[in-house]
């Protein structure tokens, strides 16, 4: 290659990495509540500080509220409808309540690993 065409080449890529960069920091930028699922895939698979995990938390604890939220309405829900319906909405109610119990103990989980990452994460290999 010539050298003209080697520092074309080299310009070329610097400036294709230069535009990919903010692509991996974007779930990093917003807030947690506004994340979607592949924000969080994102953030887990880029996490390496305490802050890092310290959102990851905080997006958990966000959706945990929500479907607990969710659970709350379906419980009312039920009540309202009686039976038929409200076995449904009953049924509803318990499912959210289980997930949003799930999401706590992820955001549990990150909160740890925000106190001590590398302790944490050699734990969690399996032998």
């Amino acid at each position: 290659m010539k050298p003209r065409n080697a520092k074309n080449y080299l310009l070329l890529c610097l400036i294709a990495i230069a535009l990919s960069l903010p692509a991996f920091g974007a779930a990093q930028d917003k807030n947690p509540a506004s994340w979607t699922k592949k924000d969080l895939e994102q953030a887990i698979a880029h996490a390496k500080t305490a802050d890092d995990h310290a959102r990851i938390a905080q997006y958990y604890w966000f959706e945990a509220s929500r479907l607990a939220g969710e659970s709350t309405q379906h419980t009312a829900f039920a009540k309202m409808y009686g039976s038929g319906t409200g076995r449904h909405c009953c049924w509803l109610g318990a499912q959210y309540a289980k997930q949003a119990r799930q999401e706590q103990r992820l955001a549990e989980i990150h909160e740890t690993m925000a106190k001590s990452p590398a302790r944490v994460r050699k734990s969690m290999v399996r032998r």
